[in-house]
């Protein structure tokens, strides 16, 4: 998976699935308030067919991606 969460330094490392160049860390005193963080500055989280999770960084949001499959919960 491309998102890793650390507890001991309460930071989350997303790596988009598409480019796999986009990476970014979050802070976060947990794992929600750090997804909230980087869905805020555009990552999208969504299920593929198969109901594996897929990241996708802000520049590849809107390629081959429905927003309607987008997990904005």
């Amino acid at each position: 998976m491309s998102i890793e969460y650390n507890r001991d330094l309460c930071e989350m490392e997303l790596e988009c699935d598409e480019c796999s160049s986009g990476a970014e860390t979050y802070d976060g005193d947990d794992w929600h308030e750090a997804l909230a963080a980087a869905k805020a500055d555009g990552w999208r989280t969504f299920k593929d067919s198969r109901g594996d999770w897929i990241v996708k960084c802000p520049d590849c949001v809107g390629y081959g991606t429905p927003p309607e499959a987008w997990d904005d919960d």
